[in-house]
């Protein structure tokens, strides 16, 4: 008989991306918190799951293989999540290096627009606050904290970064589409993420069409009717059911207390990826 026991977290972040925990202080916690699986979904990058593994396996810990892919669509952006993800399929890792070098150029514009409006700051200081390879606007709001000029990386988001700020930048990424056909061809389960955050529901249809096998139910970002209202759309579509915590850093951790989902989720992922094999 299979054991269904335990809690799993879906949705982690390390310093890889825009996360404070290295991948090894990730395992430590979990563990602390008593979690049986977890998946690092780092944006655009899978270069934490290798650093990771070690210490998840003497902890006893699985480590799903996984990634989230930051897409755009019209004036919002829509994430993809890919789980049982092939980390070293080819085109998956160029696609991703494409998308972080987009990225980087991003934050050399941004700087540029923000030396306009008074600030003092480069993208050497910006690259010091970043120590993993998807470097973003997180590490920028950092630094504006960090330099005095905003309480919080909310505040640097809010005055200055966000869409239809003064330092705002559009950048390249991958339509959605590409997102999960992309994920598919690693061998993966792409999902998509915290959809109540995205307001897409209109394309879900078209969605399964394309590929989605899943969808994030279970979100910090998510009320309880969001997350009714997503399970029952997962029903409709026989679709796959997750969650998770978003988790970037220590504060984060009443969150991974609030959206673990049952391991039970993490075995339907699994047999979904062996029939993807057969």
């Amino acid at each position: 008989m299979r054991n269904l026991k335990g809690w799993a977290d879906l949705h982690i972040h390390s310093s890889f991306s825009d996360g404070e925990w290295s991948p090894q202080e990730i395992i430590q916690e979990v563990v602390r918190l008593g979690l049986r699986a977890i998946a690092i979904t780092d944006h655009d990058s899978v270069s934490a799951i290798a650093k990771a593994e070690k210490e998840a396996s003497t902890a006893g810990i699985e480590l799903i293989p996984a990634v989230e892919i930051n897409t755009d669509y019209n004036d919002r952006e829509i994430h993809i999540l890919g789980y049982y993800i092939d980390i070293e399929y080819p085109q998956l890792l160029k696609a991703l290096k494409k998308q972080r070098e987009a990225r980087l150029r991003r934050n050399e514009e941004i700087i540029k627009r923000l030396k306009k409006l008074g600030f003092k700051l480069t993208l050497e200081e910006v690259l010091e606050r970043a120590k993993g390879e998807s470097i973003g606007r997180p590490h920028i709001a950092q630094t504006l904290v960090d330099k005095g000029y905003a309480e919080s990386k909310e505040e640097a988001f809010s005055k200055w970064l966000k869409r239809d700020s003064p330092a705002y930048v559009p950048r390249y990424s991958m339509f959605w589409q590409e997102a999960v056909r992309i994920i598919n061809q690693a061998g993966g389960i792409a999902v998509l993420a915290h959809p109540g955050k995205s307001f897409v529901d209109h394309l879900i249809p078209q969605m399964v069409k394309e590929g989605i096998l899943g969808i994030e139910v279970w979100h910090p970002s998510h009320c309880p009717e969001d997350s009714l209202h997503y399970l029952e759309i997962v029903r409709a579509y026989s679709l796959l059911a997750t969650g998770g915590s978003d988790a970037h850093s220590k504060k984060d951790i009443l969150l991974i207390e609030q959206c673990k989902v049952s391991y039970e989720r993490v075995l339907a992922l699994k047999e979904r990826k062996k029939s993807l094999s057969i």
